[in-house]
């Protein structure tokens, strides 16, 4: 282990963070690249300096000169005594003789505190792919990323521009990718690596940015870091339109870490941006294999099962749970689909073979047997700790529903120590970078001979390579069938104990006299739960029980119909059976947190009787898990504290508390204010008076009245006058109180003064009755004893009808003059008849 330990120092490869590694070749090492086609043909390239120990990191292809072939570009590292020096390759003609076009010097440092990286991208739109060299200065908690741009000509690598993007910064780049991920037909460049959020103290995180070239310059747009636990480190990225809607998503992959620093996870996250907004659409987490420290995961995307729909293939250097305790390490590989419903994992984890210290360094597809199927390939290094060696390796597997078929291996130079850095594929061709412990001058072909056949089994050699059979074992399978009889005669599977897929295993189906190529006998359905005997013997259940888990779901409709586990009855571990997910509360019983609102299900029904189908069970516009966990609001009453406000109203428009329905505490219910366009947070418009009426808008909140109007009920008096006199200013007056108001027959003084006026009226018409056709007083008329009494009868008689009718105006309209009470004008009537019959 210490001869291991000092190999990942001499190599740069960093013992702090996964995200990052800084190479320096060892001594007596060339580069070399390889290049296998459709034929299986090797061939092999090596790049070196005299003097110098060589290595090639981050192969790149793209077509850089728009002559319409593909070149391909990469990293080139020499070490000659001190001084590391970065190259930048170029290769042309990659698909046929291959050749190095260019070779350009880029920096030279003789410290061991950087690290490199690679991408391409027309970053100035100016129709031309470049390459974009990083050197990253690192120190304990701070990097500076600077990045060198060359253009190529078809014939030389030019340096164009260089920029600093980021001095002494706490982020630590591990990727660069260009893609354009809003559409605008302007490619943005992706950046993804580790973000120490306390310098000094720790807290690593997974971070992301996007970055454009505009205005003569690299300018970030946007960025955003996250963590599942301390630490968090980020390692690469993807981009491609997953869904196939139209949007580019950006797959990011990073590792945490449980506490203390011991077991790694893998952690997959889908990000959108429009250009402005960055959005994250699912991530998935891997937490079946632990990732080892310097574990990265490298990803591909292609339809790799012929389904319609492209998987996203991952792998990266793993140990399992049966392994970790041997300190075994090994290449895993997983698939991932994504739908409207997110990324999810397909099928279970494929572990390769290999020994304590075996590294992935890579995975990509491509047709290797020509047989119109894409292949999945992971290409990596085993190293020997006894005898101090490297050999790489490629393996290549076949896929379908979910699992990864072994089909081939394929070892590079398996006698030269070396490891491998890097792979990329075009049009039926994958290229691996890496270093050997050799110093070879020429190139060499390796031919693989299709005839022969070592353990006489009827299979060649390269046949059974193909197939994944020992070609030194005539029954690889121990199945007691020799592998060629398997694959000639009888068509079985020389692999696999059970060769029809059918879930049962071949020696179990020929003891009971069973065809072990053809299914149907497994086909049978003893409990009648929709699961034939085969796959409920695959899944586990039992045959004989329509119910395992007894969760009040068939085992059938679990796995046909609802996706869940038919060995357990809560398939989501939230504490709700998978039958009440779906027969009472309509949940998913997959999810813990079926809406996606931050609450799991259980939670929501129970705790907060909350929906669980809802992001926002009383619809006032706030997440549930924001109200029961930011706002600390009801999420299932949408005005918390009933001011006539919803509680998003509150929070997102008017910036109120949603607890207080007095944000002010002006004595105005918010809701009020706001309805009469006041500031529910300015206490000072409490004394306001907005429509000028003399009553303070706190005055008209009491009293109901409008502090937008001066006549709230609109009967022609001021609210103020109306309240002044005790009338109620939100009733409109009726036809009689405003006739007497509006006479003012309100106040004592004007009664009298109107029974004055009705007597003069009254005296004055009798006057006119007295008077002669031309309008000349009867003087001896009117001496007469009977008719002088009569104008004063006349007088009286008018004056006490006229206090009868104002007697009846004013107690039916419940208006009685300032000063007196109803009896007190009853009772001046009454004395006016007396003295009108003493009169008399």
């Amino acid at each position: 282990m210490l001869i291991l330990l000092l190999v990942l120092i001499i190599l740069g490869v960093s013992l702090i963070s996964p995200a990052t590694y800084s190479f320096a070749a060892r001594k007596s090492q060339s580069a070399m690249i390889y290049t296998l086609d459709q034929s299986g043909i090797v061939t092999t390239l090596y790049w070196s300096i005299e003097g110098n120990s060589c290595a090639i990191t981050d192969p790149r292809i793209a077509d850089l000169d728009n002559d319409g072939d593909y070149e391909l570009v990469a990293i080139g590292h020499s070490l000659s005594g001190d001084t590391y020096t970065k190259w930048l390759l170029i290769y042309e003609d990659i698909q046929g003789s291959i050749t190095l076009k260019d070779t350009q010097s880029v920096f030279s440092t003789t410290s061991t505190n950087y690290h490199y990286l690679l991408a391409v991208m027309d970053y100035d739109a100016d129709n031309y792919v470049e390459c974009l060299f990083f050197y990253i200065a690192d120190s304990q908690d701070y990097h500076t990323t600077n990045v060198v741009v060359y253009g190529y000509d078809g014939s030389s690598l030019n340096q164009e521009y260089t920029q600093t993007l980021r001095s002494d910064e706490a982020y630590n780049p591990s990727y660069f990718v260009s893609c354009d991920v809003d559409g605008d037909s302007t490619p943005e460049l992706i950046e993804v690596g580790t973000y120490l959020a306390q310098p000094g103290f720790g807290d690593f995180r997974t971070y992301l940015a996007i970055w454009n070239y505009q205005s003569g310059s690299f300018t970030r747009k946007t960025q955003t870091n996250w963590a599942l636990a301390d630490p968090t480190w980020g390692h690469t990225c993807y981009c491609d339109d997953l869904d196939s809607d139209g949007t580019i998503e950006i797959v990011v992959a990073s590792t945490y870490a449980s506490q203390p620093w011991t077991h790694y996870y893998v952690h997959l996250r889908v990000f959108t941006w429009d250009g402005s907004t960055l959005n994250t659409e699912t991530y998935e987490s891997w937490d079946g294999p632990l990732a080892y420290l310097d574990g990265k995961m490298y990803l591909a995307f292609y339809d790799i099962d012929q389904d319609g729909t492209k998987e996203l293939i991952a792998t990266c250097r793993a140990y399992s749970d049966t392994d970790k305790n041997n300190n075994i390490f090994r290449a895993a590989l997983m698939a991932f689909n994504y739908t409207n419903n997110g990324l999810k994992r397909e099928g279970t984890t494929y572990w390769l073979d290999g020994t304590k210290f075996s590294y992935a360094r890579g995975v990509s597809t491509i047709d290797i047997d020509s047989d119109t199927n894409e292949e999945v390939l992971v290409v990596g290094y085993n190293y020997n700790e006894t005898t101090d060696t490297y050999w790489a390796f490629f393996k290549y597997f076949g896929y379908s529903e979910g699992s990864f078929n072994y089909e081939g291996k394929v070892t590079l130079e398996p006698t030269n120590a070396r490891a491998v850095w890097g792979i990329v594929r075009t049009n039926g061709f994958i290229f691996i970078v890496g270093n050997n412990g050799t110093s070879t001058s020429s190139g060499f072909l390796i031919r693989y001979d299709f005839g022969r056949d070592d353990d006489g089994d009827g299979l060649s050699n390269a046949l059974e390579e193909s197939l994944g059979t020992d070609p030194n074992d005539p029954d690889t399978d121990d199945d007691g069938l020799t592998d060629g009889k398997e694959v000639n005669i009888y068509h079985t599977d020389p692999l696999k104990s059970d060769t029809d897929d059918d879930g049962i295993p071949d020696l179990w189906e020929l003891r009971h006299k069973l065809d072990p190529t053809n299914s149907s006998d497994a086909l049978e359905d003893l409990d009648d739960d929709g699961l034939n005997n085969l796959k409920e013997y695959q899944l586990g259940t039992d045959i004989r029980d329509n119910d395992t888990d007894n969760d009040a779901l068939s085992d059938g409709d679990e796995l046909k119909v609802y996706d869940t586990d038919p060995l357990s009855n809560d398939s989501d571990a939230d504490g709700l059976l998978d039958g009440e997910e779906v027969l009472t509360y309509g949940s998913n019983p997959n999810s813990n947190d079926t809406d996606s609102d931050g609450l799991d299900d259980y939670n929501e029904i129970h705790t907060y009787k909350t929906d669980p189908n809802s992001t926002d069970t009383d619809n006032d516009m706030l997440n549930d898990s924001s109200e029961v966990n930011i706002y600390l609001t009801d999420p299932t009453n949408n005005d918390t504290d009933s001011d006539g406000l919803l509680d998003g109203e509150e929070v997102l428009e008017y910036l109120t508390n949603p607890l207080s329905n007095d944000t002010d505490e002006d004595g105005m219910p918010d809701g009020w204010e706001v309805l009469f366009d006041l500031n529910p947070n300015d206490a000072t418009d409490a004394n306001e008076d907005a429509d000028n009426d003399g009553l303070t808008n706190l005055e008209e909140f009491t009293y109901g009245t409008s502090p937008k109007s001066k006549d709230t009920d609109g009967d022609g008096f001021d609210d103020l006058w109306e309240v002044t006199n005790g009338y109620d200013p939100t009733v409109p007056a009726t036809f009689l109180q405003g006739f007497l108001l509006w006479f003012k027959f309100d106040t004592l003084q004007n009664f009298i003064y109107a029974l004055i006026a009705i007597a003069a009226v009254s005296f004055i018409g009798y006057v006119y009755r007295f008077m002669s056709l031309d309008n000349v007083f009867d003087i001896e008329e009117i001496k007469k004893p009977q008719k002088f009494r009569e104008p004063f009868s006349m007088i009286i008689v008018s004056a006490l009808t006229s206090a009868a009718i104002l007697y009846y105006l004013v107690t039916a309209s419940a208006i009685i003059p300032e000063g007196l009470s109803k009896s007190d004008v009853e009772i001046a009537i009454f004395s006016a008849i007396i003295l009108y019959i003493a009169y008399l």
